[in-house]
């Protein structure tokens, strides 16, 4: 049983909001940053949205070829230790992470589609990036990235993130695609397949579970962002907000299921309330 609905009337304001800044993801598929841009601006006309080029890019732009490079290099040393492990099994659904000592190097020229970060460390390094005059508290930095981020449980092992809410904020798209509970059967048939040496009949699997999953260039994907993009926007006015609604873009979804039932159904959109939260900034919300 979830909380009441929301109330009609937001609590306080936690932080003004006067734009958004977008970092695009060139190596994702079907990420339309601009399309989000326009989002933003429809649900509250009065915030600007401005895309720019990925994180790194676009703050590293403004030094020296010599300064990159060693602003490069000090980058690359602190993601090494923001490092926090790899998956040990397969990269859907809340996959199991590998500890490694954030102490333990990196191979010269290790790499790995499984590496797993320190979501914290890693917004708190970008955090140091943003020049002074972009840490107004009415700005807002929403990062698209591929990177895996992790979070720690309170046993101490790290679970998959889909996204960091703060400065700036991280939503990232490889957490999307996998850091959610399949459906059940799902991941018994591909444990089965697995156990009888069946891996070359994995992707019908994924093709027979294709409406129930995410996959990259996935059609909805643009709208499950919108869900991502309008959770920070509630985040950065009105505090952590989750809404107990399961047809609401603020619901905490736990399952691809209820992920996608939540962000692409017909009319998908923040509930009655939370509109009202929108509206009482002269927003104009979504019909849910």
């Amino acid at each position: 049983m979830g909380e009441p609905p929301a109330p009609d009337n937001p609590p306080p304001l936690q932080a003004p909001l006067t734009q958004v800044n977008l970092y695009d993801e060139p190596d994702a598929l079907g990420l339309d940053i601009a399309d989000l841009g326009r989002y933003i601006v429809s649900v509250l006309p009065a915030v600007q949205a401005e895309v720019r080029r990925d994180f790194l890019t676009h703050h590293l732009a403004p030094y020296s070829e010599a300064q990159r490079e060693t602003l490069g290099r000090e980058l690359l040393a602190q993601f090494r230790r923001a490092h926090v492990g790899q998956a040990s099994g397969p990269p859907v659904g809340q996959a199991s992470l590998r500890s490694r000592s954030q102490e333990e190097p990196l191979e010269a020229g290790e790499t790995t589609d499984l590496e797993f970060y320190d979501g914290r460390l890693v917004r708190e390094l970008l955090g140091l990036l943003l020049p002074p005059e972009e840490r107004d508290p009415g700005l807002l930095h929403l990062v698209f990235t591929n990177w895996r981020l992790a979070l720690p449980n309170p046993e101490g092992d790290f679970f998959q993130a889909l996204s960091l809410f703060s400065t700036p904020t991280l939503i990232s798209l490889t957490g999307v695609l996998e850091a959610l509970a399949p459906p059940r059967e799902y991941d018994f048939l591909r444990a089965q397949l697995a156990m009888f040496g069946l891996e070359e009949n994995l992707e019908d699997l994924d093709e027979q579970f294709a409406a129930r999953l995410l996959a990259p260039g996935d059609p909805r994907l643009g709208e499950v962002l919108k869900g991502l993009v309008l959770q920070a926007l509630f985040g950065h006015l009105w505090g952590a907000v989750s809404c107990p609604d399961p047809d609401c873009r603020l619901y905490n979804a736990r399952t691809y299921g209820e992920l996608l039932h939540a962000q692409t159904r017909p009319g998908a959109g923040p509930c009655s309330p939370h509109r009202a939260w929108l509206r009482s900034l002269g927003g104009a919300p979504e019909r849910a």
